[in-house]
């Protein structure tokens, strides 16, 4: 019986979190969004203008990808401008290795990545930055 009034009252305290950051999210976060889209600079040119400095600017161009991502370990250069690999054990390996267990294999997976490798891209003359390539889904 105290378990289950501790679950409910777990679940109202979610509950009431989540009714506060969605009402935060209504009435703070999207009215900042559309002011910050309003007040952004729509750039079509190659050249940088110092007046956009500081302001939030929007680049209506083609990507072009300058330097694709090369994996130095495994030899791999891939047309994409970021890649990302991480190292996972099997249980059959497991078995086939010494008794250390230090035998890996390399799989690509995108998730929880250990190990990611950037190129270079461009979108009309500006180059992209490593952080947002870092957040860029590929």
């Amino acid at each position: 019986m105290v378990e289950r009034i501790l679950g409910g009252i777990l679940f109202i305290c979610i509950g009431f979190f989540l009714m506060i950051a969605s009402i935060k999210m209504i009435f703070v976060d999207n009215p900042k969004a559309k002011k910050l889209l309003s007040e952004a600079v729509y750039v079509t040119t190659d050249t940088v203008d110092p007046a956009n400095d500081g302001k939030a600017v929007i680049v209506s161009a083609p990507f072009k990808l300058v330097e694709p991502a090369y994996d130095d370990e495994m030899g791999l250069t891939l047309d994409s401008i970021r890649i990302s690999r991480k190292k996972e054990r099997t249980e059959y390996e497991r078995k086939q290795n010494d008794e250390d267990g230090r035998n890996e294999k390399l799989v690509w997976n995108q998730e929880g990545a250990s190990e990611e490798y950037i190129g270079e891209g461009m979108v009309g003359g500006y180059t992209l930055s490593e952080d947002f390539i870092h957040i860029l889904l590929t």
